[in-house]
């Protein structure tokens, strides 16, 4: 056989006669010893009922029976499998790319592990087993989560208790009379309602595996207090139903609730699912930070719109990064890069956070404006010797916009033009005592300083709820 033959095939592990095809799938896959396992020796496997026969369905490892004497392992939710091919390598290949004598026609048997056999949404007490568990065989029982084990862990069936609803994972470990081990799990899932988080226009809301003669009441309320923002309460009626789902309509947009009161043989549960319904406006409470250096840094904290997938932020139309996150994002511009030109210009002003949540509804939008004129104030000389000016800081009119800064600038030019302000303004000494103080006039006071002695002084700007602190340095020559 060459190996060229089967060009889509990968190998797993090298050549070895140590072990073969039988006992990689029904022995070594699953932690025992390499041997080399003949045929009819495979064929114990499914005639004591370690595994029993199953169809393809892309669930976990099957094992598979070529009729050509060739066992392999199938791969999940896919077609591949992985077997050894005689004393040749381990190989994932495709079910049958196999070499023709493994698969003389197109017969092959599928099985699985004996299936631990009970609910899957377990009530206070259950019982779970193994059926048709061969004589000499033992089963040992453990759990996690949720679920305990009541009375002997080695009985079959089991006895077992769970908080109702509860999440756990039930393990059968099997061992043969010839000590080898075959281990099987249950997941033990709650009930819960399950649906999209959005409602559009109208949706259908489900419950699976409901227990046996369990009934469902379904009913739809308006509201729901979110942790994070300020939303709406919507409203949504309900159009069809069933014990096990409901089909809801939105009737206007906001938060609503979907709740199913179950009643089963062993007790009540209620179960509720909170949804937005529409695309109510997004209550982002933006929050920007910003600082000048070497570059410009501008970063926005925001919070993420119900149901969104991913986000767009824009600063000044400027694309922030990374643009997917729905709880803000950064735009960095270091010196001599695309947008630093524009901002050396229009650094100190008003500009404009654009945010764009995508949801399975369509896309919201927000926008935030944000001021950094108040937090930057040209002081001159500093050192002073007979006066201090401080003044609002003005746009850079030496600045050359380049063609793509210009282009920006004018689509935001009204929202960037400085206004000045008569902000307060203070000279103390060390003690906090007032020097001098009054307001400034279309963005500049003159502070007459010919009296006050050389020193370290504190200039303190009050621009809104902010107080600009300087430190100020008087020198008379």
């Amino acid at each position: 056989m060459q190996l060229s033959q089967f060009p889509n095939v990968s190998k797993l592990a090298e050549p070895t006669s140590s072990y073969n095809c039988h006992n990689y799938a029904w022995v070594k896959r699953t932690g025992g010893n390499s041997f080399w396992l003949n045929s009819p020796g495979d064929d114990a496997f499914w005639n004591d009922n370690s595994y029993i026969q199953t169809i393809n369905n892309g669930e976990g490892e099957l094992r598979i029976s070529y009729q050509g004497d060739h066992s392999a392992v199938s791969i999940g939710n896919s077609n591949l499998a992985d077997s050894k091919w005689g004393s040749w390598g381990l190989y994932r290949h495709a079910i049958t790319d196999v070499p023709a004598s493994y698969l003389p026609n197109s017969t092959l048997t599928y099985y699985k592990k004996n299936d631990i056999i009970g609910p899957i949404q377990s009530c206070p007490n259950e019982t779970y087993s193994i059926q048709n568990l061969p004589s000499g065989f033992t089963v040992t029982w453990s759990a996690t989560g949720s679920i305990g084990i009541t009375g002997s862990n080695t009985a079959n069936p089991v006895s077992t208790t769970s908080l109702y609803n509860g999440t756990g994972v039930l393990t059968a470990t099997i061992t043969t009379t010839c000590g080898q081990t075959i281990t099987t799990t249950k997941s033990i899932t709650p009930l819960v309602i399950e649906g999209p988080s959005a409602l559009c226009e109208n949706s259908r809301y489900t419950i699976a595996n409901l227990p046996v003669g369990a009934t469902t009441t379904w009913s739809v309320t308006s509201g729901y207090v979110y942790s994070y923002g300020n939303y709406p309460n919507g409203t949504a009626s309900i159009s069809s139903y069933d014990n096990n789902y409901a089909d809801l309509n939105n009737t206007s947009d906001g938060w609503v609730t979907i709740q199913a009161n179950i009643t089963t043989s062993c007790g009540n549960k209620t179960l509720t699912k909170h949804l937005m319904a529409g695309l109510p406006p997004w209550d982002a409470n933006m929050y920007v930070t910003y600082s000048q250096g070497y570059g410009y840094s501008f970063n926005v904290n925001a919070l993420t719109y119900p149901g969104a997938t991913s986000c767009e932020w824009y600063l000044d139309g400027i694309l922030m990064d990374p643009s997917t996150n729905c709880f803000g994002a950064t735009l960095d511009v270091p010196f001599g890069s695309a947008y630093y030109n524009y901002f050396q210009y229009t650094y100190y002003g008003n500009h404009t956070i654009t945010a764009i949540a995508h949801t399975a509804c369509g896309d919201v939008t927000v926008e935030h404006q944000f001021n950094t004129n108040s937090n930057y104030f040209a002081i001159s000389p500093n050192p002073a010797d007979e006066e201090l000016v401080v003044s609002t800081h003005k746009n850079n009119e030496d600045v050359v916009l380049t063609a793509e800064s210009q282009k920006i600038y004018e689509k935001f030019k009204n929202k960037n033009k400085l206004e000045s302000e008569n902000f307060l303004v203070k000279l103390l000494n060390d003690k906090g005592e007032i020097l001098s103080s009054g307001n400034m006039f279309n963005g500049k006071i003159t502070i007459n300083t010919k009296s006050i002695p050389n020193g370290i002084y504190f200039l303190h700007v009050l621009a809104g709820k902010e107080v600009i602190k300087k430190q100020i340095l008087i020198s008379h020559k």
